[in-house]
């Protein structure tokens, strides 16, 4: 398992499980994984799936003055899931059952951004906003798996260390206590 920690959010990649199947191992996620901003997140996960997802502009509602009526700043991105071969069946299952409203009928995916007044940033929060989506799809598939003998394994040491850390602790608290002891004979 290869784990990439981008913005505090682990990206996990399985064989069965990822999301990311056409790119299972990024060296640009490599590059980036010591910036941990969630811009540098969303910008990289759109420069990866920009030829797989289609992007519309077109104008924004709400208050804004003549920015809102003469320029296309809300972003909107769209994807067929059932055509999506970059993510993994069972991601797809989830999205489904997770994200109901923002599947239509024919299985299309549509996210949208109008929160900034800049075209760019919407259309990167639209990035970001799918990237949680997928990153929360793939956390619930590795939380309801049943764990293997290796996380066993690594549980199992977890376990021994901290009682043992636990033990440390509570003898030098003894010690310490000991020490105090004025009428200790030597």
């Amino acid at each position: 398992m290869v784990v990439f920690d981008l913005d505090g959010m682990e990206l996990y990649h399985q064989q069965e499980i990822c999301f990311c199947i056409q790119y299972p191992i990024c060296p640009a996620v490599y590059q980036q994984a010591d910036d941990t901003t969630t811009e540098t997140a969303a910008l990289l996960f759109s420069r990866l799936f920009a030829d797989k997802i289609e992007k519309r502009f077109m104008r924004s509602s709400g208050p804004g003055g003549q920015n809102v009526n003469m320029l296309n700043t809300k972003c909107q991105i769209r994807f067929n899931l059932s055509d999506a071969d970059w993510l993994s069946p069972e991601i797809q299952k989830v999205f489904r059952k997770r994200f109901v409203r923002l599947i239509t009928k024919q299985y299309d995916v549509v996210i949208s951004s109008d929160k900034s007044r800049i075209q760019a940033e919407n259309q990167e929060d639209c990035f970001e906003k799918l990237r949680a989506m997928l990153l929360e799809c793939n956390k619930e598939l590795l939380e309801s798996r049943s764990p293997t003998n290796q996380d066993k394994k690594i549980l199992d040491n977890r376990a021994r260390r901290a009682a043992q850390r636990r033990l440390y602790a509570k003898r030098m608290g003894s010690q310490k206590k000991k020490s105090r002891d004025p009428y200790e004979f030597i």
